[in-house]
């Protein structure tokens, strides 16, 4: 699959180049590589926002701030997936962590590496199309990106193996023309040996698409919930609460934005049967299922009874700071599509009730 950029409209173009599907909620059915490109889009948007919001609070603390966020998050993801590894009896070595590496790999993915040169205990590539760097190179402080990046990446290679070295001699959020990965495991004797016996394997291809959906959305509630994490250290619950409804706000009217321009441009009514059909957010199979849904050019509810989302909050304990998310994204997300459009979220699945409802009007 050519390269395509992690923006609304490139990503539709590649949707409506095919007979449209429709799937749960009334929206867009993805394949595995349609999900993979709004999703990232969707976490790449919620890291720059939750970034420049801090920024806005906190001032030159900021960039530290940041950087402790990503290095939480990056370990947690680094320990899961070495759990997994050594749950299969393999050894930490640097092809069994890109086989099991926790994002989908989908036709999407494919161009992402070039000159990738992997042994057991060494790595060096090069990325000159990086998702995460074309959203950030547009929405996130050029201050904050680089930072993230790094410490995000170290810590995710050295909470897999804490051996791991790990150096980015170019970086894209740094302003440079491409990323170069190295990272390196010392040749330590009695570890070297046991990862030179190692078979390097193709890559893990997910063509699940509700596996592959899921992945995503873990990452995307990993990032959320640590960047909560991080802010209840160091500023406390109120403060916390604050920021994150602003970063969330400012989430949602960049999405609901992004799909406007995009609907006019196309010549398509502002309305809710446009927004829920082409919703940036799509159905993917049975990733998330949906029942009482209405649509119709003023009106669109739906009643979500399981989602990906609700369970990995309530994996991470994020507890009621996850129905934040929905409660500030949704309705400034819709407002920034049309501001004529009001919604309601009566029951929710992170405030404990059994299904979560939305209800869109138009006037």
């Amino acid at each position: 699959m050519a390269h395509v950029p992690a923006f609304y409209g490139p990503i539709m173009n590649v949707v409506l180049s095919k007979p449209l599907k429709i799937g749960q909620g009334g929206r867009w059915e993805a394949t595995p590589s349609t999900s993979w490109l709004a999703l990232v889009r969707l976490e790449a948007s919620l890291i720059a926002c939750l970034g420049n919001e801090i920024k806005a609070a906190f001032g030159e603390h900021a960039k530290g701030m940041v950087v402790e966020a990503a290095a939480r998050y990056g370990r947690y993801r680094g320990e899961c997936i070495r759990r997994t590894v050594e749950s299969k009896g393999l050894a930490p070595d640097i092809p069994n962590m890109w086989k099991w590496w926790d994002l989908p790999v989908t036709d999407a993915r494919d161009d992402e590496r070039e000159n990738d040169d992997l042994a057991p205990d060494f790595n060096s590539y090069e990325v000159s199309n990086c998702p995460f760097a074309e959203v950030y190179g547009v929405l996130y402080d050029p201050e904050l990106r680089g930072p993230h990046c790094v410490a995000m990446h170290t810590a995710a290679f050295k909470g897999y193996n804490p051996a791991m070295e790990f150096w980015l001699p170019a970086l894209m959020p740094r302003g440079e023309a491409r990323c170069l990965f190295r990272l390196r495991i010392p040749p330590d004797e009695s570890e070297k040996a046991a990862l030179r016996a190692a078979v390097i394997d193709q890559p893990r291809r997910l063509d699940d698409l509700r596996s592959a959906y899921s992945l995503v959305v873990r990452q995307i509630a990993v990032v959320y919930h640590f960047f909560a994490d991080m802010l209840l250290d160091a500023a406390g619950p109120a403060l916390t609460d604050d920021v994150l409804r602003r970063a969330l706000a400012a989430w949602g009217t960049y999405r609901g934005q992004e799909m406007r321009k995009v609907h006019l441009e196309r010549g398509w009514p502002l309305d809710l049967q446009s927004f829920a059909l082409y919703h940036d957010d799509p159905s993917a199979g049975q990733a998330w299922l949906a029942k009482n849904v209405r649509v119709s050019p003023s009106e669109y509810h739906l009643e979500i009874t399981d989602s990906p989302w609700s369970d990995w909050f309530a994996a991470l304990a994020t507890g009621r700071r996850a129905a934040i998310l929905w409660e500030e994204s949704v309705p400034a997300q819709a407002k920034a599509y049309n501001p004529g459009i009001s919604v309601s979220i009566p029951r929710l699945m992170e405030r404990g009730d059994a299904v979560s409802e939305f209800s869109y009007t138009l006037a």
